[in-house]
């Protein structure tokens, strides 16, 4: 007969090992919503302020949502700061203006002898005016966020240590 009262030991799903990043079967999908300016995963809003290492990038060209035969780029991250959860690697996809100016950015860094990889990107909401027609094809007025991208050098390696762990 067992004590009620001790722990046991179950072992399902495993736990994130210390000093490790959690690398999740299915990878947490991070939408950078465009007509909110917030990172959202299912329907739960994270904020509009996060800093990341990627440690993936790569880019297709198809369908995503109602978006259809563009461009993406598909970012694999772990937050470093904001509302995300840390120390889990996520993934989400960018277009367009946003990932316009992550390749400016990419391109700058590189221009300068450095492997973008290697810093911390920051990028922030932007809110943008347009138009656009409705279901009826009346042209109407929208507002839409892209994201703009920063760069900074990093001090903390501790991500890019668990990364190459």
């Amino acid at each position: 007969m067992s004590n009620s009262n001790t722990k046991a030991k179950i072992n399902v799903f495993g736990a994130k090992p210390k000093q490790a990043l959690l690398v999740p079967e299915i990878p947490i999908a991070v939408r950078n919503n465009c007509q909110s300016g917030q990172w959202v995963i299912g329907d739960t809003d994270y904020g509009s302020k996060v800093s990341m290492t990627i440690l993936k990038f790569s880019k297709f060209f198809g369908n995503l949502g109602q978006t259809t035969n563009t461009l993406w780029g598909q970012l694999w991250f772990v937050a470093e700061s904001g509302e995300l959860p840390q120390g889990v690697l996520m993934v989400t996809y960018i277009k367009s203006r946003s990932l316009n100016d992550f390749n400016r950015l990419i391109a700058s860094v590189q221009a300068n002898g450095v492997e973008p990889a290697t810093g911390i990107f920051i990028p922030e909401f932007v809110k943008h005016s347009g138009q656009k027609p409705d279901e009826n094809g009346v042209v109407k007025p929208i507002n839409y966020y892209s994201l703009k991208w920063r760069w900074q050098e990093r001090t903390d390696w501790s991500i890019i240590h668990q990364a190459a762990a």
